[in-house]
C-alpha cells in the first residue's frame, strides 16, 4: 500500500505520462487538443477520466436536466456504439 504521498506522486507521474502519450494525437479538427479536458461541443455531455488504485476509466457522462433529453442523447450514442468500438478496440 501506499502513503498518500507515494499515491499522489504515482497519480501524477500517470497524468503527465498520459498527457506526453496523447499530445500527437490530433482533434477531430486537425488542432491539438488538452485530451484531459476535452470539450465535446455538445452541452451536458461530457468525457470524464478516473484513475483509481487499482483501474483507470474513461467514460461519456450525460448530465441534461430534461430526463427527455438524456435519453435522446443516450440512445444517439447507442447508436454510435459499434463504430466507438471498432475504432477503440
Amino acid at each position: 500500500m501506499f502513503n498518500r504521498q507515494e499515491a499522489s506522486q504515482l497519480r501524477k507521474k500517470f497524468w503527465i505520462s498520459f498527457g506526453q502519450y496523447m499530445r500527437p494525437v490530433a482533434g477531430a479538427t486537425g488542432n491539438q487538443v488538452n485530451w484531459l479536458n476535452y470539450k465535446t461541443g455538445i452541452r451536458h455531455i461530457y468525457f470524464r477520466m478516473d484513475v483509481s488504485t487499482t483501474a483507470a476509466s474513461i467514460a461519456i457522462e450525460l448530465r441534461h436536466t430534461d430526463a427527455t433529453m438524456q435519453q435522446h442523447y443516450f440512445e444517439l450514442l447507442q447508436q454510435l456504439k459499434a463504430m466507438l468500438v471498432q475504432t477503440t478496440g
